[in-house]
């Protein structure tokens, strides 16, 4: 068994894979990881399935057996994956005699003396700034997502268990890695295929390729199957706005950024986002912004 505890002292902790939510800042802390093969243990009927506000990532990568998740027992082989969140019961050892292998990952998000509570997917949604959806756990892997997964828990017990001038940057950087083929192998399996995905999902994210573009309402009705009238108002009740606005939002931001980051005069900057016309864009920007272009630009640059 190879095994890792956390020994933070306090010492100034990296500030990758911090969370802002409910007005406080969380921070990622590694608690611990092993990779665990041996025999059932005899009292983990005994101890039975407990909660903690904590985040545990766990790959059976061998053996047979049972084990317990939300009030359910659970056949454990490999390529099983379960990825828990604060509040779901749990008990990961063998339940059975045989044994079994997995690896684990157990981390928390913590402001002040308050862990993060929040459901694995909407913690997931916070990090990445994508609306993830819900997965039930357990799931059954392929083969090559289980060796991808087990690569990448191994790469990072090399690092936790490794010289300890390791730096701990690596060491959250193996954890991104990790989290990140989570979210492309599972999530991606457990979200509707792209025929599946509704209408108005599909043409708001061509919205977002195309907003230079001239768009047409009667084209984008016709993308999601829709007369236009129906299209939006069925745009209007799933993103709180018609197709076009949602359209100069994007252009609006777009500009915004430019404006910030760049010295492109304001025609240029009005032209790449959409703008054939100086004038329209400056009297659309100072609309939704409150102020004019080149404000907006001066305020951005002075040094707060």
């Amino acid at each position: 068994m190879r095994f890792y505890a956390d020994t933070e002292t306090g010492a100034p902790a990296p500030q990758f894979l911090q969370l802002a939510h409910a007005e406080r800042v969380w921070r990622f802390r590694l608690l611990h990881a092993h990779v665990e093969d041996r025999p059932s243990m005899a009292h983990a009927r005994r101890l039975g399935d407990h909660a903690h506000p904590l985040y545990h990532l766990l790959l059976y990568t061998g053996g047979r057996n049972e084990f317990l998740f939300n009030g359910r027992r659970h056949v454990s082989r490999r390529g099983v994956l379960v990825f828990a969140g604060p509040g779901e019961r749990h008990c990961f050892e063998p339940c059975q005699p045989g044994g079994g292998q997995y690896v684990e990952l157990t981390f928390a998000y913590q402001s002040g003396a308050l862990n993060l509570a929040l459901p694995v997917h909407e913690m997931l949604s916070l990090l990445t700034g994508e609306a993830v959806a819900h997965v039930p756990y357990p799931i059954p892997l392929r083969e090559d997502q289980t060796v991808q997964l087990a690569a990448l828990f191994n790469s990072l017990m090399a690092l936790l268990c490794g010289p300890r001038n390791t730096l701990r940057f690596a060491v959250r950087h193996a954890v991104v890695d990790l989290l990140a083929a989570v979210l492309d192998e599972v999530y991606r399996v457990g979200a509707a295929p792209a025929a599946e995905i509704s209408g108005i999902e599909a043409v708001r994210r061509r919205i977002e390729r195309a907003y230079t573009e001239r768009l047409r309402i009667t084209d984008l009705a016709a993308a999601a199957a829709l007369s236009p009238g129906y299209f939006i108002r069925a745009f209007r009740k799933a993103y709180g706005m018609t197709p076009i606005a949602y359209q100069q939002q994007l252009r609006i931001n777009a500009a915004r950024a430019l404006l910030s980051a760049s010295n492109l005069r304001v025609k240029v900057v009005a032209a790449r986002v959409g703008y054939s016309n100086e004038y329209l864009f400056s009297r659309t920007f100072r609309k939704v912004v409150g102020m004019p272009p080149r404000e907006f630009r001066r305020q951005a640059w002075t040094p707060k």
